[in-house]
């Protein structure tokens, strides 16, 4: 059997639309086993490699497309979401600006609105 024709170990197609979905290369490393070199061969083969700036964007901002932890506080039901600030500044505010934000519950998905407190 020549080299196309022979099954893969690695599902390649699951593989890039994982990554093309947000999923960075050390998190597919993980799911699939794979190494990293040949994740990142196989997402510049399928055409799906992200910009240095989208990649940038995803691993020191908020991935919107992963989840995150909402921890408890102190054993209660309630949760706390933790807002970076690199986050707020590429939504234009300012260090100093002292914000406040909103809860919107809209088509069972929760928005946090924020604003400059005037």
């Amino acid at each position: 059997m020549d080299k196309k024709h022979q099954k893969r170990k690695y599902d390649y197609d699951a593989i890039s639309n994982d990554y093309k979905s947000g999923l960075s290369l050390p998190k597919l490393v993980k799911k699939y086993g794979v190494s990293l070199p040949h994740a990142h061969r196989i997402c510049i083969a399928a055409g799906v490699m992200r910009s240095q700036s989208k990649a940038a964007f995803l691993w020191y901002g908020i991935n919107l497309l992963d989840w995150h932890k909402l921890q408890r506080v102190n054993n209660s039901e309630t949760r706390v979401l933790s807002l970076p600030f690199s986050t707020l500044k590429k939504l234009g505010f300012k260090r100093e600006q002292e914000l406040i934000g909103k809860w919107v519950i809209e088509n069972k998905k929760l928005f946090l609105e924020i604003k400059v407190k005037k």
